[in-house]
């Protein structure tokens, strides 16, 4: 499978990533997007779909929608929350059939301590399952697995040992979405992690050898990866970058799909 790099993020001023840098970009769609979803507990009406389906036309064919509000807490809602995603995609597709859609942070529940401890402590038997309700209805239908992988921790703050447990957490979290992938789907199915150089919450920038292995630990054991970014103080493009200083030369070249320097 090729890997592929794709940019989601919202920033003001966003250049064409796509043209300058090989980044395909995939729009961000919400509830609010467009008329017609005003329950966000609820699912869209035809409204909805029908403005999506006359309002997107991405270069690449690949679209995200985010809605993190549907419950997980319960078997009966993680099971009631898969098929809900099951009825949006259904929709999205029935209208826009040549559209492939990314739902971020599904079908794998991202975990933070659990998923770093042994496979036979409850915590993590309980993680597992808890993806397995909501992967054996959504999983064989998606056209990508997006698990979220931001990181919540800076040494500053947090001490030293934090990019060891980034690493742990990370792989972890990707290890899970295969296992979900072999179990309900097919290895055509892309694994996209959601990668981001903020710290979660949009505190601060993360430390930048954190935000380097979080580049290559998606794309070397995922099959690329969507990034995100560009809301709060974080809007504006035109502000110095680090983070894109490192990741900029290291994107695929037309030619090919490869990270160079990875």
């Amino acid at each position: 499978m090729e890997k592929r790099c794709f940019s989601g993020m919202i920033h003001s001023n966003l250049p064409d990533l796509d043209a300058s840098d090989n980044l395909w970009r995939m729009p961000n769609i919400t509830q609010t997007s467009y008329p017609g979803w005003t329950d966000p507990q609820g699912l869209p009406t035809q409204q909805w779909f029908d403005a999506l389906a006359t309002a997107q036309n991405p270069t690449r064919k690949w679209i995200q929608v985010d809605h993190e509000v549907w419950p997980v807490g319960t078997q009966t809602d993680r099971q009631q929350t898969a098929q809900k995603f099951l009825t949006l995609h259904h929709g999205i597709k029935t209208v826009r059939p040549d559209l492939k859609v990314c739902f971020y942070g599904m079908p794998t529940l991202r975990n933070t301590w659990e998923c770093m401890s042994y496979p036979s402590l409850p915590g993590v038997a309980q993680w597992r399952a808890s993806n397995n309700d909501i992967g054996a209805i959504l999983a064989p239908v998606l056209d990508a697995y997006c698990p979220s992988v931001y990181w919540y921790y800076d040494r500053a703050t947090d001490g030293d040992d934090v990019n060891d447990l980034f690493q742990r957490y990370i792989r972890k979290n990707i290890e899970e979405a295969q296992r979900i992938r072999a179990a309900y789907g097919n290895p055509d199915q892309p694994i996209l992690p959601y990668i981001w150089w903020r710290r979660y919450g949009n505190q601060k920038d993360l430390d930048l050898d954190i935000w380097q292995d979080m580049v290559r630990i998606a794309y070397r054991e995922g099959d690329g990866f969507i990034l995100w970014g560009g809301y709060g103080p974080d809007v504006d493009w035109n502000v110095k970058k680090p983070w894109w200083d490192w990741l900029q030369p290291r994107l695929p070249k037309p030619h090919g799909m490869l990270l160079t320097e990875l």
